[in-house]
């Protein structure tokens, strides 16, 4: 049972109590147990870093990580055995040192998307306490094109709901969005990107372009300014909204 990430440093001892996650079992229904989320908080206030784990939808421990004080990498995951379903059947949960105002770091939310997790749990501590839980899951395409759904921040002894039937209403929504494969098999797909002040007559045009080329329309991305950016077209946040955009796409076509 291998602890991934920087470990340099670390006592055996630690190593020690990490490595017992892996016997750990949380209940399927809970997106994260308060008892287990305290286990983690006190080891990453002992390490001074940030520990993840990632969790089956049996409650199975699967992978422990540690990372620095800011960031904890996932290990390779291999290839993504989901078949029909829309995730991956893996959840993140990890704890976040110091200030976390700003919510979520990106670096967890691309974790999220790139690789179709159920679930990310975010374990907020401040000093030796753990404060708060912020959870966050993926969205099947919607009209406002959110990529993902960040719900409000929690006490830990405040989580409820049943994990597993969001897990199941989120997976037949995908099923039911996704293309037919008669639909896109030999097409190019498409998502189309503008911006400037007459966004209406933009997209039209750009939908009549799609339409004759063939390619399968996917989605839209607009930014109403008063000049497209040279480089870009699009400002750097839309940029990256789109580069998300791609990458759910990407596991979907």
């Amino acid at each position: 049972m291998k602890v991934f990430g920087t470990t340099l440093g670390i006592k055996s001892s630690q190593i020690r109590a990490l490595t017992r996650l892996y016997h750990r079992r949380l209940q399927p229904e809970f997106a994260v147990t308060l008892r287990f989320a305290r286990e983690l908080a006190q080891l990453s206030v002992e390490l001074h870093r940030r520990v993840g784990v990632l969790v089956d939808r049996r409650g199975r421990v699967e992978r422990v990580m540690v990372g620095d004080a800011r960031r904890v990498e996932l290990p390779d995951l291999g290839s993504d055995r989901s078949h029909g379903t829309r995730l991956r059947g893996l959840r993140l949960v990890s704890t976040r040192l110091g200030s976390h105002d700003d919510g979520i770091p990106r670096s967890d939310l691309s974790h999220l998307i790139r690789h179709r997790l159920d679930l990310l749990a975010q374990l907020d501590l401040r000093g030796d306490e753990l404060e708060h839980v912020r959870l966050a899951h993926l969205l099947p395409p919607n009209p406002q094109n959110r990529v993902l759904e960040i719900l409000p921040p929690v006490r830990p002894d405040q989580l409820e709901g049943d994990f597993l039937q969001l897990l199941r209403a989120l997976e037949e929504e995908f099923d039911r969005s996704a293309p037919r494969a008669s639909e896109v098999k030999g097409r190019e797909r498409a998502i189309l990107v503008t911006s400037g002040l007459d966004l209406d007559d933009a997209v039209s045009e750009l939908r009549e372009l799609a339409g004759t080329s063939g390619a399968l329309l996917v989605d839209v991305v607009t930014q109403r300014r008063d000049r497209p950016d040279p480089r870009t077209v699009l400002g750097r946040g839309k940029l990256e909204h789109l580069g998300i955009l791609i990458l759910r796409r990407a596991r979907t076509w």
